[in-house]
C-alpha cells in the first residue's frame, strides 16, 4: 500500500472544507400587533370596538461556531423587545369614548456569554507565529540548517491550518520530543518528529535483518531501535504527527474530510486503540498517553511553547 501522501491534494481538500466550520442560525422574528382599545360608553351606540394594546416582540439572531476545536464560543441569547403604548383616559363625565393602553416598558438586551479556551487546546487557531518558531529552533538545531527549519515550520503551519489544528502547539511538542531538532530520531533518514513508535526497545541482529518494518538501524551501537522513520517531512512526517494529534482529539468518525484523511494516514503508519480516540481536548490530556509515565508531559510542552512564542 502506498503510504506517501500528496501534500497538495491534502491541502486542497483541507482548505475546501475550512469555510464550512461555522453555522449561523437566524431565529424567525416574532412580531405581534394589537391595535389600541376603543369602546363606546354611549348606551345608544350600535357599535362597540375593542382591541388589545399593541405589542411588538423581536428576537435577534443567534450565532454559534460548530468547530469542535473552536477556541471561543459566543452565544447571543434572544433579546426581547416589547413595546406597549402609554395609557390615555378621558376624565370628562360626558365623554362617550374611553381609550386605554398599558404603560410602555423598556427594551431588555441580554449580554454575550464568552468562554475562554482551555490552555493548550488542540483544535483551533495557532497560538504562535511562524517567525517565533523559526527564531526559536534555528539557533538550537544541530541536525538542520536555518533553511531546513524554515521549510519544516512552514510545513506545519500550512498543513496545520488546513487541519484546523493548533500547529504552533504541535511544533512545541516536536521541539520537546526532539530536543529542538537535535535528537537521533529526528535526523535524516528517520525524520521522526515526535517520538512516534519509539519505545526504547533495542535488538541485536545483523544490519540486513531488521526485526520489523518500524525499526531503525543505529550505526553507533550496531543495534536496531524500535521507532518509525519517514521519507519526507512535508509528505510524511508532518502529516503523521498532526494526524495522530487529531486522532487523540476527535472521536471515531468525527472531523472534516481532510482531518479524517490525515487521521487515516497517521493510524496506518501506527494504529491507535479506539478507546484513546477523542480523549484529548488539550495537550495535557496526553499525559501518560503519548508518553509514559508522562505525568507532566503536556505542562512541559506548554512551558516550551510560551518560551518559543516570546522568541519571535
Amino acid at each position: 500500500m502506498n503510504t506517501r501522501l500528496s501534500r497538495r491534494s491534502l491541502l486542497a481538500l483541507g482548505l475546501a472544507t475550512l469555510s464550512n466550520s461555522v453555522i449561523r442560525a437566524q431565529e424567525p422574528a416574532a412580531t405581534c400587533h394589537f391595535a389600541q382599545s376603543e369602546q363606546s360608553t354611549n348606551p345608544g351606540s350600535s357599535v362597540i370596538r375593542a382591541q388589545e394594546p399593541a405589542a411588538t416582540c423581536h428576537f435577534e439572531r443567534s450565532e454559534k461556531s460548530t468547530n469542535l476545536g473552536s477556541s471561543v464560543i459566543r452565544t447571543q441569547e434572544p433579546a426581547a423587545t416589547c413595546h406597549f403604548a402609554r395609557s390615555e383616559q378621558s376624565t370628562n363625565p360626558g365623554s362617550s369614548v374611553i381609550r386605554a393602553q398599558e404603560p410602555a416598558t423598556t427594551t431588555i438586551y441580554l449580554p454575550f456569554i464568552t468562554r475562554s479556551p482551555l490552555p493548550g487546546t488542540l483544535l483551533g487557531p495557532p497560538t504562535g507565529t511562524v517567525e517565533a518558531a523559526i527564531a526559536w529552533l534555528s539557533p538550537r538545531s544541530t541536525a538542520y540548517t536555518p533553511y531546513d527549519v524554515s521549510v519544516i515550520v512552514n510545513g506545519y503551519a500550512e498543513i496545520g491550518a488546513a487541519a484546523e489544528l493548533d500547529w504552533f502547539l504541535a511544533i512545541a511538542q516536536c521541539a520537546h520530543e526532539t530536543g529542538n531538532l537535535t535528537s537521533w530520531w529526528c535526523q535524516r533518514p528517520r525524520r521522526n518528529p515526535a517520538g512516534i513508535g519509539v519505545t526504547g526497545a533495542i535488538v541485536e541482529v545483523p544490519p540486513d535483518q531488521p526485526p520489523g518494518p518500524d525499526w531503525a538501524w543505529d550505526e553507533s551501537i550496531q543495534r536496531w531501535r524500535a521507532g518509525l522513520s519517514f521519507a519526507s517531512w512535508l509528505d510524511e512526517s508532518i502529516p503523521a504527527h498532526l494526524g495522530r494529534l487529531l486522532a487523540y482529539a476527535l472521536p471515531v468518525g468525527a472531523g472534516t474530510p481532510y482531518q479524517q484523511q490525515l487521521i487515516t494516514y497517521a493510524l496506518f503508519r501506527r494504529p491507535l486503540p479506539d478507546h484513546l480516540r477523542g480523549v484529548a481536548v488539550t495537550i495535557t490530556d496526553l499525559n501518560g498517553r503519548w508518553a509514559y509515565p508522562g505525568t507532566e508531559y503536556g505542562q512541559r510542552i506548554l512551558d516550551l511553547a510560551e518560551r518559543m512564542r516570546n522568541a519571535g
